[in-house]
């Protein structure tokens, strides 16, 4: 009986390592690959100087991922998949900016997303507080970051307005309105029945095979997968 509840422990915790490895691959692979047509979330800030009112399509995917996923998750994926970004396509590394959004994501993930979390109203607004908070520490930081760098060869006029404020506004425009949205409708579709879908074409085995599955949750909504094929994809 013990060893029954040793290996059902050690089960549970290999799961939870391998569906958080899983996580941050997917969220990696997500960022490199949305910030290739539209920018990362450095891009803006790297690229030009000037002022500039912009939509980040790579900023509110990684919120609304981060949201999702929790800190740690997000910590780790904001950073690599930056520097995986800034690898391919910049000429110079900027690892200020891999810690930035790494922060970023971490802080997102703080006031995680929970089922039917958003039934209650008052939910949507304290999201919605947080991440006005959010947007403000990271301007913050951006700022900070800046100074440091560059402090020699960048006014203070110029890091606080073309940086950190831009980078406030761009949250504004990007995220702080559309996050809520965006989970309200995930936390709709996905959360207000219990529900597990299993199709071959995800699994690749018959539901009389299924210990060569595992699921993803989303909201109530259990999705299987193929678990070698997922291995291969870590593992690659």
């Amino acid at each position: 009986m013990k060893e029954n509840a040793q290996k059902r422990e050690q089960n549970h915790l290999l799961r939870v390592i391998f569906l958080n490895l899983l996580i941050i691959a997917f969220i990696i692979i997500s960022y490199v690959y949305i910030s290739e047509p539209f920018g990362s979330i450095s891009t803006v800030f790297i690229e030009s100087q000037e002022f500039s009112v912009y939509f980040g399509v790579s900023l509110l995917i990684f919120t609304f991922f981060s949201v999702l996923a929790g800190s740690l998750p997000s910590l780790i994926a904001g950073f690599f998949g930056e520097l995986l970004f800034q690898l391919a396509f910049y000429n110079t590394l900027h690892l200020e900016w891999c810690f930035i959004i790494a922060i970023f994501g971490f802080l997102c993930g703080i006031y995680k997303y929970k089922p039917l979390k958003y039934k209650d109203g008052i939910k949507i607004y304290y999201t919605f507080i947080v991440l006005i908070i959010i947007s403000f520490i990271t301007a913050s930081l951006i700022i900070t970051f800046q100074f440091i760098f560059y402090g020699d060869q960048l006014s203070a006029e110029i890091i606080v307005y073309n940086y950190g404020f831009k980078f406030f506004l761009q949250s504004l425009i990007s995220i702080i309105f559309l996050v809520p949205i965006l989970l309200i409708i995930y936390d709709k579709f996905l959360a207000t029945h219990e529900r597990h879908l299993y199709y071959t074409v995800l699994t690749h085995h018959e539901f009389t095979a299924n210990d060569h599955t595992f699921y993803l949750k989303f909201g109530r909504t259990k999705i299987y997968f193929c678990s070698r094929c997922s291995g291969v994809i870590l593992g690659g």
